[in-house]
């Protein structure tokens, strides 16, 4: 068996520290776990229900109708596509309060239009009522 010097134990743990310290950032950006109990947060049930004109919560249904964003995604490669399948990316979301247009990684003047881009796709449009597993709600 090989000897290792202090000098190459030192490299060899600070990047195992680092990689062990960064993790759980990574994950929750990439598609973590979404639900707030996962992450040990209860609810505030007493805390009022946002109402439905705010922006942030209303449903893109409401301010528009469905968007077809097919004429933006003509040009992207299997690994484009690969990538929105691994994030089971839908133009229509299941979830009743999350859309993309309320996303943090919603990026809404990529495209002309109602369609946004989206900072975990590195090319194409989604649609503004999509969702995928990465979903995570926009900071107020």
């Amino acid at each position: 068996m090989k000897m290792m010097t202090r000098n190459s134990f030192v490299k060899k743990a600070g990047v195992f520290g680092l990689t062990i310290l960064s993790g759980p950032a990574w994950l929750s950006a990439c598609g973590g776990s979404t639900s707030e109990t996962k992450n040990n947060v209860i609810p505030d049930e007493s805390a009022p229900s946002p109402s439905a004109s705010d922006p942030v919560t209303e449903a893109p249904a409401q301010a528009q109708t469905q968007a077809d964003c097919s004429e933006y995604n003509q040009e992207l490669t299997e690994a484009d596509l690969e990538m929105r399948k691994s994030l089971e990316y839908v133009a229509e979301s299941p979830k009743e309060d999350q859309f993309c247009t309320n996303c943090r990684f919603w990026q809404p003047d990529d495209f002309e239009g109602a369609c946004g881009g989206c900072q975990l796709f590195a090319k194409g449009a989604v649609n503004p009522q999509g969702w995928c597993r990465s979903w995570v709600a926009k900071e107020a």
